[in-house]
Order: C-alpha cells, then structure tokens, then sequence
C-alpha cells in the first residue's frame, strides 16, 4: 500500500491506498479539520480522490459525496462512543460495545463497489449520498462537514 499523507494547513490527514481502496485514519487530525471546519467531508473526500488519481491514473469509483458521508459516518460514532465512555459510568456489556465501536471506526475502509470489494457496505452510502441531496434541499443537515 502506498502511504499518502495529505496535508492541511495546521495538520494533517493520513490515509493508505490500494487500486479500489482508501484507508482513512479516524484520528485526532481529521477529527480536528472537522471540528474546525478547515474542510468539509466534500473537500476532504476530493481531495483523497484527487491524490488517488495522481497516483494511480484513473478515478477512484467511488462518488464524492458517498466517500464524504462514509467519512462522517464514521467519525461522529466514535465520538459519541468516547462521550458515553466519558461522561457516564455505563455497565461493562454497555462500555464492551462502545470500545468495539470506536475500534470499528478507527480507520475508514473505503473500497469501490465491485466484485471482491473490501468494502461490503459501498451501497449504504451510495444510498445514504442519494439521501442527504434529497434531505438537503428540504431541512439543513445537522452534521457539519457536509
């Protein structure tokens, strides 16, 4: 996999690729961009595409904004996990499945939709990409990012 690190002013955003697949790190760095609102889920996913394609000369097939969503989808579960975590003293089966989802969140695979993917879920945020342009044009959506 070829180690990418994109840079954004004040910190960065880290990610490995492969042909059909980006792996973004779910760390303080992106979690900081979002929060500050340095970029957008839409940026950021451009922006991981555009390298994609420097690197490998052809698109990533994955739509801008289903990669954006994917991201989000991803970043604001942990953070709810670590709140719940912190702030209140959940039993121990409850705090079992808030590790296993920040676990699962720590990086976001992202993979094309075909045949061997390594990303199984590719249709949920196609789906939920179609989703939020139909949301978006009758509520504001209250994730930031988008």
């Amino acid at each position: 996999m070829a180690r990418k690190t994109h840079y954004v002013p004040g910190t960065n955003i880290t990610f490995t690729m492969k042909p059909g697949s980006v792996h973004i790190d779910n760390d303080s760095y992106l979690r900081t961009v979002l929060d500050n609102e340095v970029m957008t889920g839409k940026k950021i996913a451009r922006e991981i595409k555009d390298i994609y394609y420097d690197v490998y000369g052809v698109n990533l097939d994955i739509s801008t904004k289903s990669l954006a969503i994917e991201i989000l989808g991803h970043v604001y579960p942990g953070e709810v996990a670590k709140f719940v975590k912190a702030e209140f003293d959940p039993p121990k089966w409850v705090t079992r499945e808030l590790d296993d989802i920040v676990r699962r969140t720590k990086v976001i695979d992202c993979g094309e939709d075909n045949e061997g993917s390594e990303d199984g879920n590719r249709i949920l945020w196609d789906y939920l990409a179609k989703l939020f342009d139909t949301l978006g044009s009758m509520v504001t959506i209250p994730f930031p990012g988008m």
